[in-house]
């Protein structure tokens, strides 16, 4: 009587078999950064939207709307500059920037951690609208149009989205401007 061959897997078989898992992986990478990218620009988008809340409560206590960063510093850090272990960063704590109390008197709601660093200036009618620091494609002129002769404000968001803890800037950001009197959000490098 014969006995049953026992048979396994081939070596072309299980090589097919890595080959098969490996791409599954790299797809799921991927998704999982694109997904965590959707996710930055999103708190990035919803702060523009919190300060421009925040600017208009203001305005209706005072009148005007407050020039939070009259020193032109990105707060909570400017991202060309933070080098530091933790990507996301506490809005509200950071006492040394010498626009902090100005942010404090703003009062935008914020998320747990900040990704973006923001400026935000603001004028009177007889002030000239404040250019962004940072060149953004479809733009418009900023001295002509609904604003000019109004109260304003401009708010801008800077981030460096590709970077991981630890790892300096690679020098390339994402980059969204906002004006009090244009619903919307102009946008540069949003996918880099």
């Amino acid at each position: 009587m014969r006995r049953p061959r026992a048979r396994g897997f081939t070596l072309v078989e299980l090589m097919v078999v890595v080959v098969i898992v490996g791409v599954l992986a790299a797809l799921g990478v991927a998704a999982l950064r694109k997904f965590t990218k959707q996710a930055k620009i999103i708190e990035g988008l919803d702060m523009v939207q919190s300060i421009r809340s925040a600017q208009e409560r203001f305005k209706t206590e005072n009148l005007r709307y407050l020039n939070v960063s009259p020193t032109g510093a990105w707060y909570p850090v400017d991202p060309a500059g933070d080098t530091g272990q933790k990507v996301a960063r506490a809005f509200h704590f950071s006492a040394g920037h010498p626009d902090h109390a100005r942010w404090v008197l703003l009062n935008p709601t914020t998320p747990s951690g900040v990704e973006f660093g923001y400026v935000v200036r603001a004028g009177l009618p007889s002030d000239a609208i404040a250019q962004p620091l940072m060149a953004v494609q479809g733009l418009p002129n900023l001295n002509r149009g609904s604003t000019a002769g109004r109260h304003w404000y401009l708010i801008e968001a800077k981030a460096n989205l590709d970077r991981s803890p630890g790892q300096s800037t690679d020098g390339v950001y994402t980059y969204f401007v906002a004006i009090n009197d244009r619903s919307e959000i102009y946008r540069d490098n949003e996918g880099e």
